[in-house]
């Protein structure tokens, strides 16, 4: 796959810095991170993260410092953890 990101990743991503930045944070690190997701991991042949396409993804950055490897594996486990938790009306109809 070679054409963009799923749009319920897209939406995803939306709503998990908007939950955050409407509690106070601004989340710019973690706009960053997941702007270049959604850019590079199409080109990787993905259209989510999943395991494989974040082994894909991370690989690729082996030339960075270990620090800012540690804080991107931090950020997107934080994302991938909270994004479902935090935002359950996403994912499941409202009641009635």
């Amino acid at each position: 796959m070679n054409g963009s990101a799923s749009p319920a990743f897209v939406e995803q991503v939306g709503a998990y810095l908007a939950h955050w930045r409407a509690l106070g944070r601004r989340y710019r690190q973690e706009q960053w991170l997941l702007e270049t997701l959604l850019r590079e991991l199409p080109a990787l042949g993905h259209d989510d993260l999943t395991a494989d396409s974040f082994q894909c993804w991370f690989d690729g950055r082996k030339n960075h410092h270990p620090n800012s490897r540690r804080k991107w594996a931090q950020l997107l486990r934080h994302f991938s953890s909270g994004a479902v938790a935090a935002i359950p009306a996403a994912s499941s109809p409202r009641p009635i």
